[in-house]
């Protein structure tokens, strides 16, 4: 979601600097042609917004991938639960390895749920 919003606020600005450009470049007399290097033609404060601009998406970006893992790395406690005897096992596992009816957990196993039992999850105490 967020790097939908910097894309597009990304591509309006580069935009705005093409007409920017497009119209300093057009702005010499009708018998005359100018030469306009793209160094000159582009204002200062156009480039420093565009670098501003490329250092928010790049920040924001980060700290999007740093919370996704941070998120996704918290530790659950896993009660798997048989609907017919009512026993359950706990189970730890990380919050990104748990799927609808199946998830490994901390120590690598792999567990799949039966039809006849449930999943019930809750964030390990001390996280």
């Amino acid at each position: 979601m967020l790097t939908k919003i910097f894309f597009t606020v990304a591509v309006i600005a580069a935009v705005l600097l093409f007409f920017s450009w497009k119209r300093s470049s057009a702005g010499g007399s009708a018998g005359q042609q100018r030469v306009i290097t793209p160094s000159s033609s582009t204002k200062p404060v156009a480039k420093i917004m565009a670098m501003v601009v490329i250092a928010i998406m790049i920040i924001g970006s980060a700290l999007f991938f740093y919370w996704e893992w941070q998120q996704k790395s918290e530790v659950m406690i896993v009660k798997v639960i048989d609907t017919r005897t009512g026993k359950g096992n706990e189970y730890r596992a990380y919050k990104g390895e748990v799927g609808d009816r199946f998830f490994t957990t901390l120590d690598g196993r792999q567990v799949s749920l039966a039809e006849t039992e449930r999943m019930e999850s809750r964030r390990a105490p001390g996280q």
